[in-house]
């Protein structure tokens, strides 16, 4: 929870410096967005409810493959590209594999009163989503490229 937090106040701070740097319509309902979703997780699971729970696993599952997908566009598309960037992405997927983990162990998806069942069913599902979305981006940016 102290981390989900931190995360809301990066999301922040994130829009504040954005708004100094842009100002246009779409900086602004996308940091927006962001910072409702997350603060709808932070009550979601101060409440000790189940979406709570599928929403966080959700947004560290789509951000590590996002990560992945970010590698692999990285090493096919820009071969001249500062390879500094690829350190970034490595670490994205570090954390959201710390953060996946911690969110499997069973006494934290039991405190959202959430079954081993119930658990492996969530993870199917929004694995099986996550892939159909990672695959869509890629053969969009695929087909962009030729």
């Amino acid at each position: 929870m102290f981390l989900v937090g931190i995360q809301v106040v990066w999301v922040f701070i994130e829009i504040l410096t954005s708004l100094n740097a842009y100002l246009d319509s779409v900086t602004i309902i996308y940091y927006g967005l962001g910072l409702i979703y997350l603060v709808v997780i932070v009550f979601l699971l101060y409440n000790k409810k189940k979406w709570g729970w599928i929403l966080l696993f959700s947004n560290y599952l789509i951000s590590g493959v996002t990560s992945v997908i970010s590698i692999l566009l990285f090493i096919t598309f820009y071969e001249y590209a500062d390879q500094s960037d690829m350190g970034e992405f490595i670490i994205g997927i570090i954390i959201n594999t710390v953060f996946i983990t911690f969110l499997i162990k069973s006494e934290i998806y039991s405190y959202f009163s959430i079954t081993t069942e119930e658990m492996i069913k969530y993870i199917k599902r929004i694995s099986i989503f996550t892939v159909s979305l990672a695959f869509i981006i890629i053969v969009l940016f695929y087909f962009d490229s030729i």
